[in-house]
């Protein structure tokens, strides 16, 4: 908006999106909604690879007619982001195991950090390329080692160029992990 003249500064951005505040949600609902067309069809192409085309197919329709997949891919929320990036994740992992390529560690390990930084649980998907270290054939053990400890190092790396806030104030990084192990919350009851 700036750019393009519709606003100078913060102030008239402020003022553009009281006026309109579709100016941000229309955004970021597209921006969701797209997140879970990408989750869709990392589906497909993690399911083909695993098993065959028709069983990636049938993957992907069922996630895309899951009803909670497709309500949270219309409105404004991680889950859906978080999804599409692990599943990311996966697909690099699996090229990495496929071709053993540097390219396909570092996008994975990115995927984990851009995941962890989406929602916090997400961070688990990390066990995937951390793993898949050890699976890669024509390696010593400490060349493994380098690998997952490379994967962790970049998705850490990730994690904080992503977030910064998380560098600046620990307290409330505390407060928002623990906040995600409440024995009850929408989600977990």
């Amino acid at each position: 908006g700036f750019v393009a003249g519709w606003w100078r500064d913060a102030a008239g951005f402020a003022a553009s999106v009281y006026a309109d505040p579709g100016i941000i949600f229309l955004a970021n609902r597209w921006f969701i909604a797209a997140c879970g067309v990408i989750g869709v069809l990392a589906t497909f192409v993690i399911g083909r690879r695993l098993v065959d085309t028709r069983t990636g197919a049938i993957a992907a329709l069922l996630l895309a007619l899951c009803p909670l997949h497709v309500e949270y891919s219309q409105i404004i929320r991680t889950d859906v982001q978080a999804s599409a990036i692990m599943l990311l994740a996966v697909h690099f992992t699996l090229r990495m195991l496929d071709h053993g390529r540097r390219r396909d560690l570092v996008l994975a390990a990115m995927m984990v950090g851009f995941a962890c930084a989406t929602k916090w649980p997400a961070a688990l998907i990390g066990i995937a390329p951390f793993a898949a270290c050890f699976m890669l054939p024509g390696m010593t053990r400490s060349e493994q080692w380098r690998r997952a400890l490379a994967v962790f190092g970049i998705a850490v790396l990730t994690l904080f160029v992503t977030s910064p806030f998380l560098l600046i104030d620990h307290q409330k990084v505390i407060a928002n992990v623990l906040s995600e192990a409440r024995p009850e919350h929408l989600g977990a009851t």
